[in-house]
């Protein structure tokens, strides 16, 4: 599917067939109608998933919009549980017997509460099992 002036241009290569629509919410009913049409089938018995929206961006190329956003939150989850296991590493080594900082002030240093550090501390891996950090981003050496 892809934009033209006002309308989005909707094709669908399993018929053959191209068909639009004003609104990207109409896409959906458009498609379907123009199978139905086409195949001689009930509206109500096709099924419609618009696996593709290719607008072009500022510089002229075109982006496929769905594919990058899958992509994009893809490793935003994956930043997110990297973040939380460097974050549950930290509070392990800084709540050790060693350390013995009080979980004020790892709340404080890390902007979390004292009961979400205390959550934290015990959901945190044991001491010998590092987590594996983002590519980029380097592991401090411990000193003990």
């Amino acid at each position: 599917m892809h934009r033209d002036n006002r309308w989005w241009v909707i094709e669908i290569p399993e018929i053959a067939g191209i068909t639009r629509s004003r609104r990207l919410s109409e896409a959906g009913e458009a498609a379907r109608k123009c199978i139905a049409a086409t195949t001689n089938a009930a509206p109500a018995d096709v099924d419609v998933v618009i696996v593709d929206v290719a607008v072009a961006g500022p510089d002229g190329d075109v982006r496929h919009l769905l594919e990058e956003t899958t992509l994009v939150r893809e490793t935003q989850r994956k930043l997110e549980e990297a973040a939380a296991a460097v974050v549950r590493d930290f509070v392990t080594d800084l709540t050790n017997e060693d350390a013995r900082i009080p979980v004020r002030d790892i709340g404080y240093l890390m902007g979390l509460t004292p009961g979400r550090i205390s959550q934290l501390s015990t959901e945190a891996k044991p001491p010998n099992h590092p987590v594996p950090l983002p590519a980029g981003l380097v592991p401090r050496r411990r000193t003990s």
